[in-house]
């Protein structure tokens, strides 16, 4: 090591008949003279990072389900309407433009309908669950789906989503913007 430092000391006695000004050489020079020791670097441990993470996590979970309700409580709104759907009648679902959803969305409480797009987030506990699904129409234009039982569907899946309309879900985002999306209680689940 000692040897590789009076190397050192040497090119930079050569490098300074090339270099104009000493702006470069001094600093070096000055820490040469001080210390022949080599110098340790200690690495930032890892489990800061991680902890980090956790919480990051954490707070977006807390966060995406701080509407007050959670899966569990779904289960006997989420009953009463897949009582209702009959998959065999095709006359029973409605296409419904998103916008006039948005709208309006009283208007059509309790119409049966189908929307596909990509799973935004996903939240199971063992008895049903909760999504953000985005659009077909536009990825920025999100419903708030709940469904009974477990799926194979995961977050960034493509998912066709049958269920009745049950007004709105209101939701504080991360940046803490009180957020309104129509909300549909999932009868029946395809992943695409």
């Amino acid at each position: 090591m000692q040897g590789n430092l009076r190397r050192l000391s040497s090119d930079i006695h050569l490098a300074e008949g090339f270099l104009c000004s000493s702006v470069f050489i001094k600093p070096i020079k000055q820490f040469m003279n001080q210390t022949n020791e080599p110098v340790e670097v200690k690495a930032k441990p890892k489990t800061s990072l991680l902890l980090t993470v956790f919480i990051l996590v954490l707070l977006v979970l807390v966060l995406f389900l701080s509407s007050g309700q959670t899966p569990q409580t779904y289960l006997s709104e989420i009953n009463q309407s897949c009582a209702k759907y009959d998959p065999s009648n095709s006359l029973q679902v409605r296409t419904v433009n998103y916008k006039e959803l948005v709208k309006n969305s009283e208007k059509f409480k309790g119409t049966f309908t189908q929307f596909s797009g990509e799973v935004l987030q996903i939240q199971e506990v063992e008895n049903g669950g909760v999504m953000r699904l985005a659009t077909a129409e536009n990825l920025e234009n999100p419903i708030y789906v709940i469904y009974k039982g477990s799926t194979n569907i995961l977050q960034g899946d493509t998912v066709k989503v049958t269920g009745e309309l049950a007004g709105d879900y209101e939701y504080s985002s991360v940046a803490n913007y009180n957020l309104t999306i129509p909300k549909l209680v999932g009868c029946k689940l395809i992943r695409q």
